[in-house]
């Protein structure tokens, strides 16, 4: 079992740069195909609804125009030579994918089509008004996403885990998704809040990763809901985590627009790549 396809999504700043370079390594590692995905914008489709503009000049229109897509062209042929670079170095196929950037649609699309998506806590459209957010992507893609907090280093990511657990569809789902990384794992631990599991479940949990290779840490601490993403966080650093796993919690109603306390919390907060799955 493993990742046969890694999709890391790029944009203009430093920060993709950064998470370019671990998803290679990520991708060196699977022996997956890295597939890159830049967002365009086409200025023209937000022309009449700028201020201003229909009062310009034709030519005046023109420039702009010009303008935005000479730095549109420009934002792209430099992350498509980082990418190139990156898959060279790492020594993986690889497959660049340019989307519009202009509508959430095509980019929630495009990552329903890859086995691991690598994407930032906001990912912006180069010169473009559009935004996705790690919890779209996260309830879209159907599928494990790598949520990379700003400043993140490649180095040799995500040897060192600590999974958050609890006896829900989520946390089953997250598993299930997260056995790529868990196998090749240096060590891993499972943190539980709230009231201590019953010993059958612990045992089976420990008999699931001991046929995957794996001898698991399990951590159980006491506390509420509210106090659950403290506790988490704080044991990831603890233990030294370089990679935390946690499913994705939705509210019932509006399942695209409000997640729980705790996937927010950790989509927001959490200092080392974050794997979530729904």
């Amino acid at each position: 079992m493993g990742y046969r396809e890694v999709l890391v999504l790029l944009d203009r700043t430093e920060d993709s740069a950064r998470r370019l370079r671990l998803a290679a390594a990520l991708a060196a590692r699977f022996g997956a195909e890295l597939q890159a995905g830049f967002p365009v914008s086409e200025f023209l489709r937000f022309f009449s609804s700028v201020d201003g503009l229909p009062q310009l000049s034709p030519e005046a229109v023109d420039a702009l125009l010009n303008r935005h897509g000479r730095a549109v062209a420009e934002a792209l042929g430099e992350a498509r030579a980082r990418f190139e670079a990156a898959v060279a170095e790492a020594g993986v196929a690889g497959r660049w994918i340019e989307v519009d950037g202009d509508e959430d649609g095509p980019l929630l699309a495009l990552t329903q089509g890859a086995d691991l998506v690598v994407a930032p806590r906001e990912l912006h459209t180069p010169y473009g008004e559009n935004k996705l957010t790690a919890a779209q992507i996260g309830m879209a893609c159907g599928g494990p996403l790598l949520v990379v907090p700003p400043g993140t280093d490649a180095g040799d990511p995500c040897r060192k885990m600590l999974i958050a657990w609890s006896h829900t569809r989520e946390s089953a789902r997250l598993l299930r998704d997260a056995w790529p990384f868990v196998e090749q794992a240096a060590s891993v631990a499972v943190v539980t809040v709230g009231d201590d599991p019953p010993k059958d479940k612990v045992e089976a949990l420990r008999a699931r990763f001991a046929r995957r290779g794996q001898t698991v840490e399990l951590i159980c601490r006491r506390g509420s809901d509210w106090d659950a993403p403290d506790i988490v966080l704080a044991e990831a650093e603890a233990f030294g985590a370089d990679l935390l796993a946690a499913g994705l919690y939705a509210r019932p109603r509006l399942q695209q627009l409000l997640l729980g306390g705790m996937s927010r919390e950790l989509l927001s907060r959490c200092p080392v790549p974050l794997l979530v799955s729904r």
